[in-house]
């Protein structure tokens, strides 16, 4: 990753995080996790649960126990790749290091934990000084009282100065509404904006916000039915919302590509798993003939032990016509291709050699 890159991304942590802010005693009641506990994100959320009530109140406590205890990996995003090695939760409590992505995925891992509906999401952002930030960002985005609020715990954990994090709590990105939040992040995905009159790229870059001067938008239907989809659905609509929002820069543009990638890839998996299904069917179905026919066909008629034979070429014929819609991307994918294709075809031989038997065995009568 080069210099400037970084110095733009530690530039806008250090002008979009307040100064230190006094924590309250229920603040402090979030921050004695005990240490053996706060390696686990089950201990921390039992802990909070314990000592909280409300859903408002157990937001507050992880956010809180969040940003005082996770440091901003200023190394890590000196030598991120692209893209990006994968952070889990469990990895962020033992190092206690992480940047935006490791960030929210630990506060919306911990959020679950507790029943509170939450989702990472990716943007981008508008810095302290006006500008507009050149690489991705992640926040939160969590359901409390029937209202979706926005959370953003790496700009609340503190700044970036000289090359070194110093922590320094903000209540700034705490529990922000939708209306306040758009200011200054912009998701990729404009149903993420969680407003009724979302607004596209090219005004968040010029500042207008028409408001409801356009059409209405339904966010939390069309939020419930997004999630309702299978995985497949919900990449290919979030594709078209993207490029209907507007690919104002390369961010987007790269974003759009990796949901591009992505759609390819579960098409492939979707089509050799459809393959296969298919395949053990007709598998299936043909153990069953093979089982009456060394029963002597005695429990079943004529007519239906060559329709058990033709069930299984149906099924054989179904599953080579879905393997040949499958465009495979890598060389694993064209592998598990080549020998499916080659499994199916050595059992169709055998199924032709049972047909030819069972052809004469009926002409005998």
């Amino acid at each position: 990753m080069q210099k400037p890159l970084i110095n733009t991304m530690l530039a806008m942590l250090f002008a979009c995080t307040a100064s230190t802010q006094v924590l309250t005693s229920l603040d402090t009641l979030a921050l004695k996790v005990p240490e053996q506990a706060s390696y686990s994100t089950s201990n921390i959320s039992a802990y909070v649960k314990n000592n909280f009530v409300s859903d408002s109140a157990r937001a507050r406590a992880l956010f809180v126990w969040v940003t005082n205890n996770i440091s901003y990996d200023v190394e890590r995003l000196r030598l991120m790749k692209n893209p990006p090695d994968m952070v889990t939760p469990e990895m962020v409590l033992k190092t206690r290091k992480a940047v935006c992505q490791g960030y929210s995925e630990l506060f919306v891992e911990l959020l679950s934990q507790c029943n509170i509906p939450a989702m990472m999401v990716g943007g981008f952002g508008r810095n302290g000084d006006g500008s507009y930030t050149n690489m991705p960002h992640a926040w939160v985005a969590a359901e409390i009282s029937k209202s979706w609020w926005l959370f953003d715990p790496t700009w609340s954990s503190g700044v970036v100065e000289n090359g070194r994090f110093t922590r320094r709590f903000s209540n700034r990105f705490y529990k922000v509404t939708p209306e306040e939040m758009i200011k200054h992040h912009m998701p990729f995905d404009p149903l993420h904006q969680f407003l009724n009159y979302p607004i596209t790229a090219n005004e968040f870059y010029d500042g207008v916000n028409p408001g409801s001067s356009r059409a209405y938008f339904n966010y939390k239907d069309t939020l419930k039915v997004h999630q309702a989809m299978d995985q497949i659905g919900q990449i290919r609509n979030t594709m078209r919302r993207i490029q209907a929002n507007g690919v104002r820069n390369d961010l987007i543009r790269l974003e759009l590509e990796r949901h591009i990638r992505n759609s390819e890839s579960f098409s492939v998996k979707t089509g050799l798993d459809s393959a296969s299904n298919l395949y053990k069917v007709a598998i299936d179905l043909f153990n069953t003939y093979i089982k009456n026919k060394n029963e002597r066909f005695a429990s079943i008629s004529r007519p239906q032990i060559q329709l058990m034979i033709d069930s299984v070429y149906k099924h054989i014929e179904l599953a080579r016509g879905v393997l040949e819609t499958v465009v495979p991307k890598d060389d694993q994918s064209r592998k598990i291709l080549y020998d499916m294709k080659n499994h199916i075809y050595q059992f169709s031989l055998r199924v032709d050699k049972e047909n030819a038997f069972l052809k004469t065995y009926l002409g005998k009568g």
